[in-house]
């Protein structure tokens, strides 16, 4: 579960949200980028960049 958990969404959230009825939906925190910042961030003319986290070999599915 930790791997879900980001500086957006604790794992607390994450547990109520699986394991208890009547949560509310989820909600964009405050410190979310909006759109604009994110474009403005990572688009150079047609090419977004990001962060490339792991790069690994799949297996092929038959």
């Amino acid at each position: 579960m930790t791997l879900l958990v980001s500086e957006y969404v604790n794992e607390r959230f994450i547990e109520r949200s699986i394991y208890e009825d009547g949560v509310d939906r989820p909600r964009v925190p405050k410190n979310f980028p909006t759109f604009e910042d994110w474009y403005r961030d990572r688009v150079d003319g047609d090419i977004v960049w990001d962060v490339v986290e792991e790069v690994r070999e799949e297996p092929l599915m038959a």
